[in-house]
């Protein structure tokens, strides 16, 4: 994890070794040692620590980097040359500000707007876990290379179909991401039931079940409440929780050492019939069986926002969906699409 200059430079200093060999921070950014030469370092891309390097290669794929989405990919053809557009990208997570980075650097005027107060979309939320504070270093980049880029920002700016109508601009880039898929359970509008991203981002009780929907997000905020005392029991109704095919092979090792530590109950292949006052009724072996809960966390999926895009589809030429509005993915997944229709413009 040696991910800055100034990190690498004390581990030196302090005669802890005598040479520094990097590793991901070069697949982050290939041109780390020539911009910590030249006093850039605030242009470097540094590695997140995510591991989708290390997991893209344990899955037998090619490697890919959350931050660098050329790795792999540098002797492409260069994309053709641009013919200078006014573009809107409606949305500032990693996808909208990637796209609208891109795009701005090939010499299109870009306008970003983002609905709330701040860009990073649902990465601000990834983030809350302590050992995924570096994933707020992406927001940084993103963020500096928009205003390094000439990306003008409109933040507190809810973009409506009319709103792009009205402004005509030759392309429009949807990246409305996803929000919370509701399900359809006896009880689900009970007090105690919360989603996940407020699980993160307030105080949730101390006997806590989580409700998942296969995908890794669940265990991660399960691990995240444990690790702060709670008592976690998982439930599931697919057979087994925490797959590789879930979580990536490293992720999974960090996730299951702390199912362990922290003695989080793992409850698979369970069918979740109410929700009560007192907690959940689930159905195991054909008998119904009460699991307490001071709280009930949902972590069961998000469903792609892309309402605006269906409206303007038809309305402007040039209309491209990406990141989670196209499907619920990874961080990964937005960045790439975001370079790549950037590119495309």
């Amino acid at each position: 994890r040696i991910r800055t200059p100034a990190l690498a430079e004390s581990i030196l200093r302090e005669g802890k070794a005598d040479f520094i060999n990097l590793g991901r921070a070069l697949l982050a950014d290939p041109d780390f040692p020539k911009k910590a030469f030249a006093g850039n370092e605030q242009h470097i891309k540094k590695c997140i620590s995510c591991n989708s390097c290390g997991d893209s290669l344990f899955a037998g794929s090619p490697i890919r980097c959350v931050v660098n989405p050329q790795l792999g990919r540098e002797y492409e053809p260069a994309p053709a040359p641009v013919k200078k557009k006014r573009i809107m990208v409606i949305g500032g997570g990693p996808a909208g500000m990637e796209a609208a980075t891109v795009a701005a650097s090939r010499g299109h005027k870009v306008d970003l707007y983002e609905k709330s107060n701040k860009v990073g979309g649902q990465v601000n939320l990834v983030a809350r876990p302590d050992w995924k504070r570096g994933y707020t270093e992406l927001v940084d980049y993103q963020s500096s290379q928009l205003s390094r880029s000439g990306v003008s920002l409109h933040l507190n700016n809810d973009v409506h179909a009319i709103d792009v109508v009205q402004q005509a601009p030759d392309a429009v880039i949807i990246a409305t991401g996803a929000k919370p898929a509701r399900i359809d359970i006896p009880g689900i509008d009970s007090k105690k039931v919360i989603q996940a991203d407020e699980a993160l981002l307030s105080e949730v009780g101390g006997n806590v079940v989580v409700i998942v929907g296969g995908g890794r997000n669940g265990c991660e905020i399960a691990v995240h409440l444990a690790a702060q005392g709670k008592k976690i029991t998982i439930v599931d109704i697919l057979p087994k929780i925490g797959t590789v095919k879930q979580l990536g092979f490293f992720t999974q090792q960090h996730i299951l050492r702390n199912f362990q530590k922290f003695k989080v109950r793992l409850m698979p292949g369970i069918e979740v019939r109410r929700i009560t006052e007192a907690g959940i009724i689930i159905v195991k072996q054909g008998k119904e069986e009460l699991v307490p809960a001071d709280a009930i966390v949902l972590a069961t999926g998000v469903k792609s926002e892309n309402e605006l895009y269906n409206e303007l589809r038809e309305r402007i030429l040039e209309c491209y969906l990406i990141g989670d509005a196209v499907e619920p993915r990874t961080i990964l997944e937005a960045v790439y699409d975001g370079f790549d229709v950037g590119l495309r413009l």
